[in-house]
């Protein structure tokens, strides 16, 4: 039986990924209430389709939770970020709040249901395609166009980003994030918080932490510092 989904979510940012992440609520689960948390953000509230959403700056919700309820205990991270996305979910988890199921778009395609295993806290967008025996993490971010092949893992935090293809057999670990349009080919391994350049191809396995790779066939380019926070 399908989890039932919470009456009112907190969305953490509350920029261009936030609002994507509102309307894909509006679509999948309409009538949820939704509070933004953004500590870089100045407004105190986001006007989304005539309907004024709070935002939180300092992670107390008494100011929208209406008393003895579970009001906002839930939340998703819409950030496409890897590391940003880590860094919100362990100052969500010290507030005392949990991860809601991820919100899959009826507009994506996941073939084989049953055996795809998909996470909590992420979202899923309209014309992504999840094939069967695929695992999900938490906290990901599947964006529209993304395609996943059969018997994938997709490790927590980690961004199949616009258009991207990854191939069967394939084991994207934690925090990686694919550039738009970029191929990964299958029986490969992306080790952790990796990102890959926009429309690479990579044909094997990276072994290194926290680089980025480029190119045709993609290569190293720039190490970037592991986030272990």
């Amino acid at each position: 039986m399908e989890e039932q989904f919470p009456g009112s979510v907190v969305i953490l940012g509350a920029a261009g990924g936030g609002r994507l992440a509102y309307w894909i609520l509006q679509e999948t689960h309409p009538g949820t209430r939704v509070v933004f948390v953004d500590d870089g953000m100045t407004e105190d509230s986001l006007v989304l389709g005539g309907t004024e959403c709070p935002i939180i700056h300092d992670w107390q919700f008494d100011r929208v939770q209406h008393p003895g309820t579970e009001d906002f205990r839930q939340f998703m991270v819409s950030c496409t970020y890897p590391r940003v996305k880590k860094a919100l979910v362990t100052k969500a988890l010290a507030a005392g709040l949990v991860p809601a199921p991820s919100v899959i778009h009826p507009g994506a395609a996941l073939v084989g249901r049953p055996t795809i295993s998909v996470g909590r806290g992420g979202s899923i967008h309209p014309k992504a395609v999840i094939l069967n025996d695929t695992t999900i993490g938490d906290y990901t971010f599947i964006s529209a166009g993304a395609q996943i092949g059969h018997d994938c893992t997709i490790g927590d935090f980690a961004s199949i980003n616009f258009g991207s293809l990854v191939l069967g057999y394939t084991h994207i670990m934690e925090g990686v994030a694919t550039g738009s349009g970029s191929t990964v080919r299958d029986h490969l391994t992306i080790a952790p918080w990796v990102q890959t350049g926009m429309q690479c191809c990579v044909t094997k396995s990276i072994t290194e932490e926290g680089i980025t790779v480029a190119g045709v066939p993609a290569r190293p380019m720039v190490k970037q510092p592991f986030l272990d926070r």
